[in-house]
């Protein structure tokens, strides 16, 4: 799975079990109970999105309709094989329920030791803020034990599943007061009332940012040249877009919508006279010419005119922000507006050729570099290069021969280091900024089996600050074994690349 780059909350996905596990519980409980309940949180995480992928979007009415991705078919199982099935998936042995050896999809919805808070009628893309949105929790009267202490006297801790997949393990106190805000949201969606400010403003920039990558699907890649044009392309298949007025209404702010009238019939035209969202895009001006859609923002608030928001600390200012890929958040200021201007840039660089900020610039050399390795194997019965300099064939073979060249050096590297003219193999070793810790003879298949996680990093004397919710992170680029790049802080990155290498030199050994 990918690993978050600039700590975005748009559907994080993380990779692995303990990087989709983060524990915030004040009294910290026998860790082997505490991990299986999270093995089986994280379990029902992954089905849903499983499910919903095959389901148009759609989360499932209830627990049971998730039998096929957790238990799989039962029909023809033991009753062993039948009761073990639904324990790992359904029941904590802190339950001490006895499972009925004829038990089924319906007995383990009834009897699962975990509640589900969406249901039908309910899309994935219907949803707010996923990083702050709950969807399954151990039931409330369950909960692993724990020492008890001040913040958490019950000395009960519940684990809770987010729906951008992550999973933490909260007091009952936290838990319930969590798992209340997100039942609240998710009946609002199903009934189509109202919502707080800052859910409404993510869902209608999560559409309208989804507006403009539809436009540019249809027009052959271009963007759109205003957000009215845009109109058109938002669905009208949910209770809120379901008249032309509710789909215009997507591009007013929460605060604005109480005071804007909306013919019943809006145009483009009115879109750009009224909307209070500001449009990042132009005519003429490519998608796929725009470094990482996934994280940049095309669409954003007013900076002017921050929503206030309630966090874990408290309630905060911050702007809704929509990127090119089509997702939403609302983010903490600063992190936001941090994220508006290098989106600014990454587009300013997509019109005029100027240079990309300094970790985006990296993050595309690992993200070309990495698709250069994976062509590499494929021509070479899937083994790896011997060196970075063999991958230089394959990045970027309709550039110049200096274009192809500034991939292999850093953005510190292009500034001090001028290609020849003609590049060889030989000068990409030689003066290549990436480590690679790859080698001849090596299968990539068998690569990514024995857990490789990373082919090559940048320089860790060269580092990039990033912003992060409420703070800022030193990060290095890193190609991956599954051909994309990854920003992470110099501790992972150093960790990866120890245990990578490791893995690739006894893969190597046992090669010759």
């Amino acid at each position: 799975m990918k690993r978050q780059r600039y700590r975005l909350r748009f559907g994080r996905l993380a990779c692995g079990l303990l990087g989709a596990i983060s524990s915030v519980a004040a009294a910290q409980p026998d860790r082997a109970e505490l991990m299986n309940e999270l093995v089986r949180a994280r379990k029902l995480s992954m089905a849903l999105m499983t499910y919903s992928s095959e389901h148009d979007d759609a989360m499932p009415p209830d627990l049971g309709s998730l039998s096929p991705y957790l238990t799989g078919d039962l029909s023809k199982a033991s009753s062993q094989e039948r009761v073990k099935a639904i324990r790992e998936s359904y029941v904590s042995e802190l339950d001490g329920v006895k499972i009925p050896d004829n038990a089924d999809e319906a007995w383990a919805n009834t009897n699962s030791s975990f509640g589900y808070l969406g249901g039908a009628g309910i899309k994935i893309s219907d949803l707010g803020d996923w990083g702050t949105l709950a969807v399954f929790h151990m039931k409330l009267d369950r909960g692993v034990p724990g020492p008890r202490t001040d913040t958490n006297p019950e000395g009960t801790v519940i684990p809770v599943v987010f729906v951008d997949g992550h999973v933490e393990s909260l007091s009952r106190a936290e838990a319930e007061r969590v798992i209340k805000e997100s039942a609240v949201i998710f009946d609002a969606i199903k009934t189509g009332g109202p919502l707080p400010d800052s859910q409404q403003a993510q869902m209608d920039l999560r559409l309208v940012a989804g507006a403009i990558k539809a436009y540019a699907k249809a027009n052959k890649g271009e963007l759109p040249p205003t957000l009215g044009a845009t109109l058109p392309f938002i669905p009208a298949d949910s209770k809120r877009t379901a008249t032309a007025k509710l789909r215009a209404a997507a591009y007013l702010s929460p605060e604005a919508k109480k005071s804007t009238h909306i013919p019943d019939e809006p145009t483009p035209e009115w879109v750009n006279e009224r909307t209070t969202y500001v449009y990042l895009g132009s005519a003429g001006l490519q998608f796929g010419s725009i470094e990482d859609p996934g994280n940049s923002i095309i669409v954003h608030g007013k900076l002017d005119r921050p929503i206030e928001f309630k966090g874990r600390g408290g309630m905060v200012k911050g702007f809704a922000i929509g990127t090119l890929g089509g997702a939403a958040a609302v983010e903490e200021e600063e992190y936001a507006r941090w994220m508006v201007d290098v989106s600014r840039r990454v587009i300013e660089s997509a019109k005029t050729g100027a240079a990309l900020p300094d970790h985006v610039n990296a993050h595309r050399d690992a993200r070309l570099i990495s698709q250069g390795i994976s062509s590499y194997a494929k021509e070479h019965d899937g083994k790896l290069p011997g060196s970075l300099g063999e991958v230089l064939p394959y990045v970027l073979p309709a550039e110049s021969a200096k274009v192809r060249a500034q991939v292999f050096l850093s953005p510190k590297g292009e500034r001090i280091t001028s290609p020849p003219d003609e590049v060889t193999a030989e000068w990409v070793n030689r003066w290549t900024s990436y480590t690679y810790l790859g080698g001849r003879g090596i299968d990539l298949k068998l690569a990514r089996e024995a857990g490789v996680q990373i082919l090559f990093h940048g320089p860790f004397a060269e580092t990039y600050e990033t912003r992060i919710p409420y703070g800022s992170e030193q990060v290095i680029a890193s190609g991956t074994s599954y051909t994309y790049a990854w920003l992470l802080s110099v501790e992972q990155t150093e960790q990866h690349a120890k245990e990578s290498k490791e893995r690739l030199d006894a893969l190597r050994a046992a090669a010759k």
